[in-house]
């Protein structure tokens, strides 16, 4: 780091400390090496203002790096709580615009061409700009008219320098009463992870075109497509799309657009993207969502997605119907299978505190019920309790609450929560089917005969470290080799009995559903797997 850098940081870093001590975060570095090195002095004035408002005006006015961390903290509720979460959803990444030949510039040298070579037009204004870049609109060679978004220039080092900054500060905030309930170490990490996919275009990139693959024939969403030749990690060139803004037609009240129709929509694209693909923009707030012609819906910036794997799927189709059920047993039994609960946690006590939590709703039908709110009540209910939910359902959590907010802004008399039920129905019923059962089955079995096939040598290694461990046995090597067996034996055992009740379940579905031939076949699988078995 040469002698400009290292006063640049310094510069930075006095900056930063002057803004949190103006907006009364001054306590924080009493009686540090911080507050001797700049004299750091309160201002009483700012106490009269809630903490949140004073973190979001803070974070405002630093910008940058502050603006990003606190948007990414905006959808993490479980790191913050939400009464933060949502002052920070206020935050606007709008940055005046840098010169546009220095764009050109950035473009030319990550193309390694003339401008010109590839874009016959292109435009000086740029349509947006925020603290990572800026987006120009551009028409290709082959016509198409696209959206390039440029990254700043040095605002990798920039960036950097902050969470150097950020990660200073937050060994201050550990002592701090108030702030030592805030996962800080785990938010620095999440936020290095989420810069560095921000830094990269081509992460964008990739999330997008995925999204493009799922929905290229979709009705009632839209993806733009990436045109891949003129996009690089500081480059991001997308088909542009014409249409609103879903946050301009809310505020327009004469508005001609079919609000109900596209608060629909909204709400298809959000559960497809979850129950269908397993990959979902995390992010969905009016500024995010575009509408197009024939009420359609169009997504932009892409940078935090989530995924949600087969088994999460059933976990929250599960907690979904437990929740608009009522079932307090059921919701307990969901909450230990999804987050990592404390096992110093009293379950009876767990049981008690829901059912005080959710009493509201017993007498409430499903119409009247907000899907948005429930899942607020739950991850504040898990904070208090300290247990730890999934990153990727934290997300998905934040996604249906943002949707359920868009949908009732558009139109009061949307029920997300009806459409929930109907969507999650529907995706228990296509996984009851005989060619999902059947494909399941398989999948368990591959799984069970790679089990098998590994104990014969776990086994052996287990017995290995025995007898090199600090543990001594007093066994015969042929006593040893018996042990060896019996374990081998006893593995195989258990593995063909959970086979065997795979099949058995399976068969009697089948039968059930008078499909007698597959059942029949089922039943024959089972006594030879009884007979082998019994031969083991």
């Amino acid at each position: 780091m040469g002698i400009g850098q290292s006063l640049k940081d310094i510069k930075r870093m006095e900056e930063v400390l002057s803004v949190l001590v103006k907006y009364g975060f001054g306590y924080v570095f009493r009686d540090t090496n911080l507050e001797r090195k700049w004299f750091l002095k309160e201002n009483i004035d700012s106490k009269k203002l809630t903490v949140p408002i004073r973190i979001r005006m803070a974070m405002d006015e630093l910008g940058g790096s502050f603006v990003k961390l606190g948007q990414l903290l905006s959808i993490r509720a479980d790191l913050v709580g939400f009464e933060i979460a949502e002052e920070l959803k206020k935050l606007q990444d709008q940055v005046a615009p840098f010169p546009s030949n220095k764009a050109k510039e950035i473009i030319e040298n990550e193309l390694r061409m003339p401008i010109k070579s590839v874009f016959t037009k292109f435009e000086e204004q740029p349509v947006a700009s925020a603290s990572i870049g800026q987006a120009h609109k551009a028409t290709l060679k082959s016509g198409a008219i696209v959206i390039v978004k440029v990254q700043r220039p040095d605002i990798k080092e920039n960036m950097f320098t902050d969470l150097d900054i950020m990660k200073k500060i937050a060994e201050h905030l550990k002592e701090n009463e108030f702030f030592q309930k805030f996962k800080i170490q785990e938010i620095l990490n999440e936020f290095e992870d989420y810069t560095k996919n921000e830094l990269d275009y081509m992460h964008e990139a990739r999330n997008i075109n995925e999204f493009y693959i799922n929905f290229k024939n979709d009705l009632v969403t839209k993806i733009p497509q990436v045109f891949w030749k003129a996009t690089t990690s500081r480059i991001l060139t997308l088909e542009y799309i014409k249409g609103w803004r879903s946050g301009d037609i809310i505020k327009d009240k004469k508005s001609k657009l079919n609000k109900k129709l596209i608060a629909k929509n909204i709400a298809i694209s959000t559960l497809k993207q979850i129950l269908k693909y397993g990959f979902f923009h995390a992010d969905p707030h009016p500024g995010n969502i575009f509408i197009i012609s024939n009420n359609r819906i169009a997504y932009i910036d892409f940078g935090i997605c989530g995924r949600v794997n087969n088994k999460l799927k059933k976990q929250l189709a599960s907690l979904i119907t437990d929740l608009i059920n009522k079932d307090l047993d059921g919701i307990i039994e969901d909450l230990f299978s999804i987050g990592f609960v404390p096992p110093e946690i009293d379950k009876f006590s767990l049981r008690e505190e829901i059912e005080n939590k959710f009493s509201q709703y017993y007498n409430v039908s499903i119409d009247q019920i907000n899907l948005g709110n429930l899942f607020k009540e739950l991850i504040d209910f898990s904070l208090d309790y300290n247990i730890q939910l999934p990153h990727n359902f934290i997300l998905l959590a934040k996604a249906l609450i943002t949707a359920q907010s868009v949908t009732q802004e558009l139109d009061h008399q949307f029920n997300f929560t009806t459409l929930t039920e109907e969507y999650i129905t529907n995706y228990m019923a296509s996984e009851l089917t005989p060619k999902k059962i059947i494909l399941d089955y398989f999948t368990q079995l591959t799984k069970a005969k790679r089990i098998v096939e590994k104990l014969p040598n776990q086994a052996d290694s287990l017995i290995n470290k025995l007898i090199s461990g600090n543990i001594q046995f007093k066994f015969q090597s042929e006593g040893l080799e018996k042990i060896g067996e019996e374990i081998n034996k006893s593995g195989l055992r258990r593995t063909y009995g959970l086979i065997l009740a795979t099949f058995l379940i399976i068969s009697t579905i089948f039968l059930l559903r008078e499909m007698t031939t597959l059942s029949y076949i089922g039943y024959g699988l089972s006594l030879l797997i009884m007979i082998k078995l019994f031969k083991i």
